[in-house]
C-alpha cells in the first residue's frame, strides 16, 4: 500500500474520533470526498425517524386506551345495517380515485336528504344517560362554502349537557366556564367517527370529558374497490368456522355485543380500514418530516462550516490561510461522528433524532474550534 493511500485512510478513519484527522482530512482530500460525508452526515440521522414514519400503522389510534371506541362502534354500525344502510367504497370515474358513497337499501342516500350535522347513528350510555359514541357522514370535501374541516370542527367541538337533551359551541361552552366553578362544568364530548365522500375522521374521549385523548385521520385513495364498510365488518368468521353475518333485530344485536370473539373479529376490520385509509396521511407525513429535517441539517452544517471559517480569521491562528471551501471540507468531515452517533441514539428515541444531531455537531464545532483551531 502507498504510504499516501495509508496516511488517507489513517485520517479518514481517524477523523471519526480525533479532530486534527479531520483538519487533515479537509485540507488534503479532494472536494468530492467531503461531498460524499457532507450528504451522508445530513441523511443518516433522519434514518429512524424516516423508519419510524414509515413503518407507523393507523390501528395505533386503538392501541391505547380505546374506552370501548370499538365495541361502542360495532353497536352503531349494528343499528345502521338493521336500518338498511351501507357505505360502498368505489372507485370514481370522474377523478380515477376510491370514494365512499352511502347507499340505504341498495339505493344512493342523496346529500340533500339528510343533515350531515346530525349523527346517523349513537351509543348511549345505559347508566348516565350521555352519548360516548356518534357516526356521521357526509359528502362535503375540500371545497365548497363549507368544507369538511368546517363540519369537523363544527361537530368536534359540540357539547353536552343534561344527559343528551342539550348542546352547546365552543363559544358558549367558553362563557359557561368562565361564570362556573370547575366543579360545576357538567358538559362533555363524545367520541365520533366521521366517514365522508374522500375521508376518515375519528377521536377518542373520554366518557364525560371535554377533550378528545386520541385523534385519525385518513382517506379512501387505498382501500380495496368494492368494499361495503358496514356489512362486510359486521360479518365475523369465529375460530369454529361459524359465520356470522350482520343483525336484523335488536335481539340479535344485543346478543352479538355480548360475543367477545365477536366484537374482536369486528375491531380487526376496524383496524384494516384505519391502516389502509393512513397510509396517504403517513407518506405525506413521512415526506415533509424528512424534508424539514434536511433542510435544517443542510442549513445548520453548512453555517458550522462558516463558523470554522470565522473563528480562523485572526491574524495570529494558524490556520488563518484555510479558505471558506477548505473549512466547510472540514466541517463536512467532522460532521460524520455525530452524524453516527445521532442515529444510533436515533433508534432509541427517534422523535429526538434531530436534536441529537444538533448537539454532537455543535458541540464537535465548538470543541474543535476552541482546541485544534484556536489561535
Amino acid at each position: 500500500m502507498k504510504e499516501t493511500t495509508s496516511t488517507n485512510l489513517k485520517n479518514i478513519f481517524g477523523s471519526l474520533i480525533f479532530n486534527k484527522r479531520a483538519i487533515e482530512c479537509g485540507r488534503t482530500l479532494p472536494w468530492w470526498s467531503a461531498l460524499i460525508v457532507f450528504v451522508l452526515s445530513v441523511f443518516i440521522p433522519v434514518i429512524p425517524s424516516l423508519c419510524n414514519n414509515a413503518l407507523s400503522k393507523g390501528e395505533s389510534f386503538l392501541s391505547e386506551y380505546t374506552y370501548n371506541y370499538e365495541n361502542h362502534l360495532a353497536g352503531a354500525f349494528m343499528d345502521l345495517s338493521i336500518d338498511g344502510y351501507t357505505i360502498t367504497v368505489d372507485t370514481s370515474e370522474a377523478t380515477g380515485k376510491n370514494i365512499a358513497t352511502l347507499r340505504q337499501d341498495g339505493l344512493i342516500v342523496s346529500e340533500e336528504s339528510f343533515d350531515d350535522h346530525v349523527p346517523f347513528a349513537t351509543y348511549v350510555n345505559s347508566v348516565s344517560n350521555e352519548y360516548e359514541m356518534q357516526v356521521f357522514f357526509t359528502y362535503k370535501t375540500g371545497n365548497g362554502a363549507e368544507t369538511i374541516n368546517d363540519l369537523i370542527t363544527d361537530i368536534s367541538y359540540t357539547y353536552y349537557w343534561n344527559n343528551t337533551t342539550g348542546s352547546c359551541t365552543q363559544e358558549d361552552l367558553d362563557i359557561w366556564n368562565n361564570s362556573h366553578p370547575m366543579d360545576q362544568r357538567t358538559m362533555y364530548r363524545p367520541s365520533i367517527l366521521i366517514l365522508s365522500t374522500n375521508y376518515i375522521y375519528a377521536e377518542i374521549v373520554a366518557p364525560g370529558d371535554d377533550d378528545y385523548t386520541y385523534t385519525y385521520s385518513g382517506d379512501w385513495i387505498n382501500y380495496p374497490s368494492g368494499t361495503e364498510i358496514i356489512s362486510e365488518f359486521l360479518t365475523v368468521e369465529l375460530e369454529d368456522g361459524t359465520l356470522i353475518t350482520p343483525p336484523t333485530t335488536e335481539a340479535e344485536k344485543d346478543e352479538l355485543l355480548r360475543n367477545q370473539e365477536y366484537l374482536d373479529g369486528f375491531t380487526v376490520s376496524l383496524k384494516s380500514m384505519l391502516n389502509y385509509g393512513y397510509i396517504s396521511t403517513k407518506n405525506q407525513m413521512t415526506l415533509y418530516t424528512t424534508l424539514i429535517y434536511e433542510a435544517i441539517y443542510i442549513t445548520l452544517t453548512f453555517f458550522m462550516g462558516l463558523l470554522v471559517y470565522l473563528l480562523t480569521r485572526g491574524k495570529r491562528n494558524y490556520y488563518h490561510f484555510l479558505k471558506h471551501m477548505t473549512c466547510q471540507k472540514i466541517n463536512a468531515w467532522a460532521a460524520f461522528s455525530p452524524a453516527v452517533l445521532a442515529m444510533a441514539l436515533g433508534w432509541l428515541a427517534p422523535n429526538y433524532g434531530i436534536v441529537f444531531y444538533i448537539i454532537f455537531i455543535g458541540i464537535r464545532i465548538i470543541w474543535m474550534s476552541l482546541r485544534q483551531l484556536r489561535q
